[in-house]
């Protein structure tokens, strides 16, 4: 996925860059990379797998964005790495 098509997939979903990483639970300067085209930084394997299965539904952003949050919950409460 080229970072055009990522930039892309982002807006198609009416995020801002703060949502659209937060909603991945990832790093803003990995989303940055990603857009940029920052040689070395493209997403691979599974990370590649959801952008194109974002990009083929689009509707399944809340369900990604939910599961997200909910991890991000319990890495905060300690109980995952």
């Amino acid at each position: 996925m080229t970072p055009n098509e990522i930039k892309g997939l982002r807006q198609t979903l009416g995020l801002t860059l703060d949502e659209w990483h937060q909603g991945l639970a990832m790093a803003k300067r990995t989303a940055i990379y990603w857009e940029s085209g920052e040689p070395g930084r493209d997403p691979k394997g599974p990370a590649l797998i959801l952008l194109r299965m974002l990009q083929d539904k689009p509707a399944l952003w809340a369900q990604v964005s939910r599961i997200a949050a909910e991890i991000e919950t319990e890495r905060a409460k300690g109980h995952i790495l």
